[in-house]
């Protein structure tokens, strides 16, 4: 009996971590588009902040309600916003600034082929 419930015990938790490796792979970030332009984070609308790469909705919305209260005067302003943290801004700072118009736009993959 103890045999059982030990074999059972032991096959449940190598279940349950190959479960938790199965969902630990899904966490990893997809490569972001490429994209070309940058983008005025004191005017651009969130359509265009979510072109930078690894932006996404919820990291938008805080760079809109930051910038609702306190303007961007600098680049590494961006730290500042719940959510982007030193490691992100170095990722996005080539595509960010607090002056001039917003040109990004996301380029078609490599391997991309037209279509006729």
């Amino acid at each position: 009996m103890r045999k059982r419930a030990l074999v059972a015990v032991v096959t449940s938790i190598l279940l349950t971590a190959m479960g938790m490796t199965a969902m630990a792979a899904k966490r990893i970030p997809r490569k972001p588009y490429p994209v070309r332009g940058v983008v005025n984070i004191n005017t651009a609308p969130t359509s265009k902040l979510l072109l930078l790469p690894y932006v996404g909705r919820s990291r938008a919305r805080a760079i809109v309600q930051y910038r609702a209260r306190h303007k961007f005067t600098r680049p590494a302003d961006l730290i500042r916003v719940k959510g982007i943290g030193h490691r992100t801004f170095v990722l996005i700072k080539a595509h960010v600034t607090v002056s001039g118009p917003t040109t990004i736009r996301r380029l078609k993959p490599a391997g991309a082929r037209r279509r006729r």
